[in-house]
């Protein structure tokens, strides 16, 4: 039988961890494929341990829980799957439009949808896009902005919408959220 390995990003913020856990057994359990998960960063762990630990080697899938084709997808993971000693890997699962049209809609309108970021211009690109096509099929306003990387960053998404008269933000308020969540998404190892 296939072994599925779900290889996340990571993150400090151990809820992550537990929610990539808690997907894998519900894989497992609904389509009885034995999963197990492994991460890049941040968490324990990594794929070459558990493909150590799981001994199903052969014929064995990595499935990346990876939001684009940009630095991770195309260094880490290449690099974590030889290092594991596995060869097969589906391609990252992207923006799923459904979940992100769900996520903007449960946040109500002027929404900011922000990714860690990327200095792809094409991952960029595509992560713009599919907010884009989000925002109009949840019948919201949504933009998009970036942690690192050229931007737009978060801040400069608030000041523009709060320039058009779509918002009041107290920014000095706002700045040591801004701040934790930059130290949050970003590391010294990871490379975005």
């Amino acid at each position: 039988m296939t072994q599925l390995f779900l290889l996340a990003h990571g993150s400090p913020d151990p809820r992550s961890g537990r929610a990539i856990r808690h997907f894998a057994t519900e894989i497992e359990s609904r389509v009885n494929l034995p999963t197990v998960v492994a991460f890049l960063d941040h968490d324990l762990p990594d794929l070459a341990t558990a493909a150590e630990v799981s001994q199903k080697k052969e014929g064995a899938l990595v499935a990346p829980m990876l939001l684009s084709t940009a630095f991770h997808a195309r260094f880490d993971l290449p690099k974590a799957m030889a290092q594991a000693g596995l060869t097969r890997a589906l391609p990252p699962i992207g923006h799923p439009l459904e979940l992100l049209t769900f996520l903007i809609q449960a946040a109500g309108s002027h929404v900011v949808v922000v990714a860690a970021g990327t200095t792809d211009q094409g991952a960029r690109q595509i992560f713009k896009e599919a907010v884009e096509v989000a925002a109009v099929r949840s019948g919201s306003q949504a933009a998009h902005a970036f942690i690192t990387g050229p931007g737009p960053h978060l801040y400069d998404q608030l000041v523009a919408a709060e320039d058009s008269g779509l918002g009041d933000y107290d920014f000095e308020r706002a700045e040591p959220i801004l701040n934790l969540v930059n130290a949050t998404i970003t590391s010294p190892s990871c490379q975005h």
